[in-house]
């Protein structure tokens, strides 16, 4: 997964703002994304809890899980379409 961000987060070791996520690990109550900075190349992570103080679900977390559904319904779609042209192409023995 890559985007740039902007929101606040800071390079540790300079201190810009500008940021690339490079990769992002969805848990249970958290995400971990690893990021680079746009200034001085540093990597670094950042951890965002999504639960609340009254344990409810927050929304950024919904709206990983959604990322992530999207994205094995795509992979499935492709596999699927795969599959379809592997058998479209299979000569099947007549005298089974």
């Amino acid at each position: 997964m890559k985007d740039s961000r902007k929101n606040g987060v800071q390079c540790p070791t300079c201190g810009s703002t500008e940021r690339k996520v490079v990769e992002s690990r969805p848990q249970t109550n958290e995400v971990r994304r690893r990021c680079v900075c746009q200034s001085c190349s540093n990597k670094f992570t950042t951890i965002e809890k999504l639960i609340d103080r009254n344990d409810k679900v927050s929304p950024s977390f919904l709206f990983a899980v959604l990322r992530g559904l999207s994205s094995i319904e795509k992979t499935i779609h492709n596999l699927r379409q795969s599959l379809e042209t592997g058998l479209e192409n299979y000569k099947f023995d007549d005298d089974r």
